[in-house]
């Protein structure tokens, strides 16, 4: 049935409020998610940079606050409709992530002194232990290059080198784009390959080889040769071709292959790169107290949020200007709201945590446990939450356990039906494949095809097309790359 809308401008003014409170809602859902999303480190950077944003929590002080508690009560009600929200809420951060892709939470530049900046800068060359690798480069061309032109030159080269240490980009292209005579780029090139470290400044990885194998003096090696003239045989396994050609026994090609190929730098550039170590810090605990699981959320690292009373204090004085009132009852809404969905994070990932744990006891309790078959839809129907909230609690989260520190992603996988009907896991599966090629006759490899029956005799039936799936994800070579002759 058809019906008109009332013009009563109060009624606008409801609709208004209403478009602003969902807006705000969604917003912070926004947030939520990305807190919900942020493994350990990451969200102890975030917490810091939330206290340094925000008075409110500015001071290291207990909460346990009369005052605090009161105001808290007095707002319960005023704001509740805009900062609860339940595990279900989650369930709509798929959409909100498309209908606010553009949100950003990064704070508005701060102004900063020039002294300020130069000590900033100062801090962080300071923390530089390791030069660039386009660092390393531009000062040996300092040192080498007595002609302006040619060291104009090789400056030019080195900033197309990657960081691989690869020049990728032909040097005509270089030529014409910088208006560089083609001659003078390759006697600058020459000089570049001969730079630390060795092998910087080819085009691909064959020629990165020979530079390493022309500086350790092995021109007239037959690794030189393996490299120079039949480097698509080495790459791609072909022994018996290479042996037919050079008339070189195979064990004098394979020692060569093992002994001195298979050590050259195949990224001569990234022992320079300036990425910082990741340290994996587990999110989530899981320990074994008389054949009991207990699981913890690991939150000790975080920066404690609490209140900073003093601004509580200020809102009860009738003479504060109704701007800063404002400013300090935001800032209020922003770390409760923070704190809220900080918890909420922990919250969801016991519940998580839990759930797998219940359903791979064997796995956490017995050293030969199999982790079990399990999808993130299943697991989110059983604690009530949408799917997505699923993938995004456990993305680049780690749990540590008596079998190691595992990411809890590893924890969700396909599943096969054994002969007996019971579900086995794809992980099952792939230790079975890794164990069949670490086991098997090297000069007489195992197929896909083979590796499938040998599955399936064990009652698992795999398909020769998802076992060549899986080995590729297990980088693992094909038959004929893994035989060795």
């Amino acid at each position: 049935m058809a019906y008109r809308m009332s013009q009563d401008p109060s009624m606008k003014g409801k609709q208004d409020i209403s478009q602003t409170q969902r807006f705000m809602l969604s917003e912070g859902m926004q947030e939520a998610l990305k807190v919900l999303q942020l493994p350990l480190t990451e969200l102890s950077l975030k917490l810091e940079e939330e206290i340094d944003l925000n008075p409110i929590l500015a001071m290291d002080e207990p909460e346990e606050d009369d005052e605090l508690e009161e105001k808290e009560d007095e707002d319960e009600e005023s704001d509740d409709q805009e900062l609860e929200f339940s595990e279900d809420d989650f369930s709509i951060l798929e959409r909100i992530d498309d209908e606010f892709s553009d949100l950003t939470l990064d704070p508005p530049p701060v102004q900063r002194t020039q002294e300020q900046e130069e000590k900033e800068a100062f801090l962080e060359a300071s923390l530089s232990d390791t030069p660039s690798l386009y660092e390393t480069l531009m000062r040996q061309a300092a040192d080498t290059f007595d002609n302006e032109n040619r060291l104009h030159a090789a400056e030019i080269l080195i900033g197309y080198i990657d960081d691989h240490g690869f020049l990728k980009t032909p040097l005509k292209e270089i030529s014409k784009e910088q208006a560089i005579p083609l001659e003078e780029l390759k006697e600058a090139l020459k000089e570049i390959q001969t730079f630390d470290p060795p092998g910087v400044g080819a085009k691909n990885l064959q020629e990165t080889f020979l530079i390493q194998l022309r500086r350790q003096k092995k021109e007239d090696s037959l690794a030189y040769k393996l490299v120079d003239k039949h480097f698509d045989d080495l790459v791609h396994n072909h022994i018996p071709d290479i042996h037919r050609k050079l008339k070189v026994p195979i064990e004098e090609v394979n020692f060569e292959i093992e002994h001195v190929v298979a050590k050259l730098d195949k990224h001569p550039g990234l022992s320079f790169s300036k990425s910082p170590t990741r340290y994996i810090l587990p999110d989530v605990t899981v320990d074994e107290i008389d054949g009991v699981l207990e699981v913890s959320v690991n939150n000790e690292t975080l920066p404690p949020l609490r209140m900073n009373r003093q601004y509580l204090k200020m809102l009860r004085d009738p003479n504060l200007p109704k701007d800063t009132k404002n400013f300090i009852e935001d800032k209020l809404k922003s770390a409760k709201w923070l704190m809220r969905i900080v918890d909420q994070r922990e919250s969801t990932l016991l519940k998580i945590t839990k759930d797998l744990i219940h359903r791979n006891r064997d796995f956490f309790l017995v050293p030969e446990g199999q982790i079990v078959p399990l999808t993130m839809k299943t697991l989110a129907d059983s604690i009530g939450v949408h799917e997505s909230t699923v993938a995004r609690a456990v993305q680049n989260k780690y749990i540590s356990c008596a079998r190691g520190t595992l990411p809890l992603r590893s924890f969700f996988n396909s599943s096969f039906q054994s002969e007996g009907g019971e579900e086995v896991s794809s992980v099952t599966v792939k230790d079975l494949i890794v164990s069949l090629t670490d086991q098997e006759d090297k000069q007489d490899p195992l197929s896909d095809e083979k590796i499938s029956e040998i599955i399936k005799a064990k009652g698992i039936p795999c398909a020769r097309r998802t076992i060549a799936k899986f080995r590729a994800e297990l980088k693992i070579g094909n038959r004929h790359q893994r035989r060795k002759f």
